[in-house]
Parts: C-alpha cells; structure tokens; sequence
C-alpha cells in the first residue's frame, strides 16, 4: 500500500492516505483523470515514490513528474 494523496475542491474525492484498495498505480491514475473529467474540476495527484500529476479538468495531465529509483546509486 502507498501513500496517495488527490488535492481537489470534491470532498468526495480529495484524500489523503495509504490507499487500500488493490489497484495499481497506473488504476489510480486513471480512475483520478476520469473523476476529473466527470466532476470537471482539476486535481493534484501524488502517490508516493512513484509521481506527481497535476490533472486539468478535461483530463489533460497539464504536468507530470514521475519518480525512477531505480537509477539512484548508493
């Protein structure tokens, strides 16, 4: 489970959390951009160590900056 937080004027949607449902990253950002297109409002989205996606409210990742740890040196 990862931490995820959705920043929006929606309280049914806003949260803020570890997420606990089964869906994987890639679910929780489509499930996210169709919320912002149905409730027609824009929407941050974070899920730690994997992102963050700024979402305009046609569903439109205006920015997206995508985390790959793999390439960190120790």
């Amino acid at each position: 489970m990862r931490h995820v937080k959705i920043i929006c004027s929606e309280p049914s949607l806003a949260f803020d959390g570890k997420w606990k449902g089964k869906e994987t990253p890639q679910e929780i950002v489509e499930y996210v951009i169709a919320k912002a297109r149905e409730l027609d409002i824009p929407v941050h989205l974070e899920i730690e160590g994997l992102g963050i996606w700024s979402i305009a409210p046609n569903g439109k990742v205006m920015k997206g900056a995508l985390f790959d740890y793999t390439r960190i040196k120790s």
